[in-house]
């Protein structure tokens, strides 16, 4: 009997109250979580990025290609062997290649343009080398070694 009663007076409570217990129509209370909340954003003006033509690239490449030479090759001199130095009189010779030289002698194509105690100067297709005697002693026990 006490639930009978019970609900009897909340059927007449609620409604006493009327829609005071309904939720109210304003908009604030409801949420929709589909809206941000967050103030939108004006979207942001790029300013337009100017590509330049090939015409104008153009002159800008021609100059950078005329800047850069071809690496020049390298100049070998060919292989000379120094059998003897006579370098401490007026007119130092040598013997090269089983051959007299003196300065200013070409031989193989190359010129002697110095003769000192530790080798010989020469010149070749415009460059200048100095062919020393410790070398070819070097070579020569190098050789011997090899041999034996």
């Amino acid at each position: 009997m006490n639930r009978i009663i019970f609900r009897l007076w909340l059927c007449i409570f609620i409604l006493s109250t009327g829609s005071s217990l309904a939720l109210p129509d304003s908009e604030e209370v409801y949420i929709n979580p589909f809206i941000p909340k967050l103030p939108e954003k004006k979207p942001e003006i790029i300013e337009e990025i100017v590509v330049p033509t090939v015409e104008e690239i153009h002159p800008i490449v021609e100059e950078k290609v005329a800047v850069i030479e071809p690496p020049k090759p390298v100049i070998e001199p060919p292989l000379l062997t120094i059998n003897g130095l006579v370098w401490n009189s007026e007119f130092p010779q040598a013997i090269v290649n089983n051959q007299i030289v003196k300065l200013g002698d070409t031989i193989e194509g190359v010129t002697v343009v110095g003769i000192h105690r530790e080798g010989i100067d020469i010149t070749f297709e415009g460059a200048q080398f100095t062919i020393s005697k410790d070398a070819n002693d070097q070579k020569e026990d190098e050789e011997d070694s090899l041999n034996n």
